[in-house]
């Protein structure tokens, strides 16, 4: 399928696949950079895979505790080890996340705090919105690969 944008309108063009390319194995997700992407344009495998995760990292939260890690070094494990997990890639995937699982990844954090292994309250919402505004302001800085979109858009409005 070849996407063409021109003048803000999208059109299709679908293309049919020529016979020497039909053995080549289509696959119905694929890991690119850390990030599982569907066939169906949905992150839901991606989510679960990150839940369970990050599932089994509050279990090692809980061996930790129970070997006697103080609760502020716990917390610096939490950020470096759950919290950093879920935000990696978040603008890339955010858009394509289902209320289901935006609710599932809510209730984790809740379990985060009800142990007393993070003294903030986090939302999933929260990590997007840090997310979004750390990258824009980096592609407003000049070197930034993604600069050039934000020149071609402000172009693009006047």
């Amino acid at each position: 399928m070849i996407i063409h944008l021109t003048n803000i309108v999208v059109t299709a063009l679908i293309l049919d696949i020529p016979p020497a390319l039909e053995e080549i194995e289509q696959l119905h997700c694929v890991k690119l950079l850390g990030v599982l992407f569907q066939d169906n344009l949905k992150l839901d495998s991606h989510g679960q895979y990150i839940l369970s995760q990050c599932a089994q990292r509050m279990y090692l939260l809980k061996l930790l505790q129970h070997q006697g890690l103080p609760l502020n070094k716990l917390r610096v494990v939490v950020y470096s080890l759950i919290v950093s997990r879920i935000a990696y890639a978040l603008p890339a995937w955010c858009g394509f996340v289902s209320v289901e699982l935006c609710c599932k990844i809510d209730a984790m954090f809740k379990r985060l705090k009800r142990y007393g292994y993070t003294t903030d309250y986090l939302t999933f919402s929260d990590l997007l919105d840090k997310a979004d505004s750390d990258l824009f302001c980096n592609m407003r800085r000049s070197y930034h690969c993604l600069h050039h979109v934000l020149t071609l858009f402000a172009w693009l409005i006047t």
